[in-house]
């Protein structure tokens, strides 16, 4: 049996040894440890708590900008064509090579804001098209990207059911644009 004498002025002895540096140093550690983990956890809940989505998010980097709404990903060494869920930009080859107005600025405007960088990858409903291109819904520093394009007037809002998770957010933004007559929307032959 141990035996623990308690002094009058409460510090611990064990047959001659102080244990109050030793308990305070140990509640120290233990407290931080938690403290860090505390803190961990409450930027995770905050992030979480603005952006309820991003823990089903997956990361990529984008090796390769196809066209405005194309992108090539690189996922663990696996490269994987990824179509923009929810918009359409310009087409760059839509009458052997006469592009439409704006697909070149969409790609490079595109490609300037995404490649090569880390990004996060959203699923909706279906997970392919029938291309076999994978869908996702694209952030780059949580920003959604799908709504970048359509800001900057280089997308129009192009709904595929079922996924239609953020058709009313990007339909708002797409209607600014629209009255603004923001690049593809100052053009007649690309508004309807």
């Amino acid at each position: 049996m141990i035996r623990v004498n308690v002094s009058m002025n409460n510090r611990i002895y064990k047959k001659g040894v102080q244990y109050t540096p030793l308990i305070f140093w140990l509640v120290l550690i233990i407290s931080s440890v938690f403290m860090g983990c505390q803190d961990e956890f409450l930027v995770k809940r905050s992030v979480t708590e603005k952006f309820p989505e991003r823990e089903q998010k997956s990361s990529a980097i984008v090796s390769k900008v196809i066209d405005g709404d194309t992108i090539e990903i690189d996922r663990k060494g696996k490269k994987e064509i990824v179509r923009l869920i929810m918009v359409d930009t310009p087409e760059l080859n839509q009458n052997k090579n006469h592009p439409q107005p704006f697909a070149h600025e969409a790609k490079l405007s595109l490609k300037k804001f995404l490649e090569g960088q880390l990004v996060l990858l959203e699923k909706d409903e279906q997970e392919r098209d029938p291309y076999g291109r994978m869908l996702f819904y694209v952030y780059k520093d949580d920003r959604l990207v799908q709504e970048w394009l359509v800001m900057q007037g280089y997308a129009r809002v192009k709904a595929y059911p079922p996924n239609l998770k953020y058709y009313d957010r990007l339909k708002t933004v797409e209607e600014n644009a629209r009255r603004k007559q923001i690049k593809i929307w100052s053009q007649p032959s690309l508004r309807n």
